[in-house]
């Protein structure tokens, strides 16, 4: 699972270092064309659906229960372009250090999303 989402991460960081305002453009359509949402989320699917299949089989390898893989992959995948365009686009001052260095962010990433997958749904505050 990290090694697939260390690489989907890596290729959304590298597009938006890449096409910063183009994505942007992009973006501003989606929003206001409904058949450009349309196709941007059948675009999104087969990502979505290969991350429920890895995240419920790392569930499973680690005794947790796999009901909440289909949510945790869209999670991932909206949480992973939402924060490229704060880093990348936006430029979220607390998040900006991150596009001089992409490759630290990946690594956080990556390390935060393979952990979160692992952890129990039910598990409440210590």
């Amino acid at each position: 699972f990290e090694t697939c989402v260390r690489r989907l991460i890596a290729a959304c960081a590298q597009y938006e270092l890449a096409n910063g305002r183009r994505s942007r453009a992009i973006q501003q359509v989606i929003n206001a064309r409904p058949r450009a949402y349309a196709a941007w989320l059948a675009a999104r699917e087969p990502v979505v659906d290969r991350l429920t299949a890895l995240i419920a089989d790392t569930r499973r390898a680690h005794g947790l229960e796999t009901g909440s893989a289909g949510f945790l992959g869209l999670f991932i995948l909206n949480s992973i372009e939402d924060l490229g365009m704060d880093v990348f686009q936006w430029k979220n001052p607390t998040l900006q250090p991150y596009a001089a260095s992409p490759d630290e962010w990946v690594d956080r990433q990556a390390r935060l999303w393979s952990w979160a997958i692992r952890a129990p749904m039910d598990a409440g505050p210590a």
